[in-house]
């Protein structure tokens, strides 16, 4: 009974870590294999996952100028991507996801100006939006600095 228990533990131990060895990308895999995905990808027209599997081989290989070289050049499509999706999702109005694009571009690419002229845009919209909307409006904890009536 006790070497049942046993094996059902070790059974249950190498199921659990062969899914997470199955999951975690790139963590079994070598830099070639990455890159080979990255490419797989890539002709998918699969941006996000290319540019995941070219960072993990850079990862694991940083001196190989290809995979430097790979991440480079998607970066900035991925990035510019997200600010298109950004856009689209500011016109719907929809200015919290469009603002999560553009912190995700700026976050790939941060030298990406319109992604971060986007950010600013939409953080004076959403703070217009917080305001009061006249400044005969009582002070409240949206305009603490406007001094209240003396008292």
């Amino acid at each position: 009974m006790e070497l049942l228990k046993v094996s059902r533990s070790l059974l249950a131990a190498l199921v659990l870590s062969a899914v997470v060895l199955r999951t975690a990308p790139g963590y079994a895999e070598s830099a070639k294999r990455l890159y080979a995905r990255g490419e797989s990808a890539e002709a998918r027209d699969d941006l996000e996952n290319a540019y995941q599997a070219y960072l993990a081989a850079l990862g694991k290989a940083p001196g190989d100028i290809r995979y430097k070289v790979a991440v480079d050049r998607i970066r900035t499509e991925v990035a510019s991507r997200h600010v298109h999706r950004g856009e689209g999702l500011a016109r719907e109005k929809h200015m919290k996801e469009a603002l999560v694009e553009y912190l995700q571009a700026l976050d790939l690419d941060p030298g990406n100006s319109i992604a971060g002229q986007n950010i600013e845009k939409i953080k004076e919209e959403m703070d217009k939006k917080d305001k009061p909307a006249s400044a005969n409006d009582p002070p409240d904890a949206y305009d603490l600095d406007r001094p209240g009536p003396p008292v």
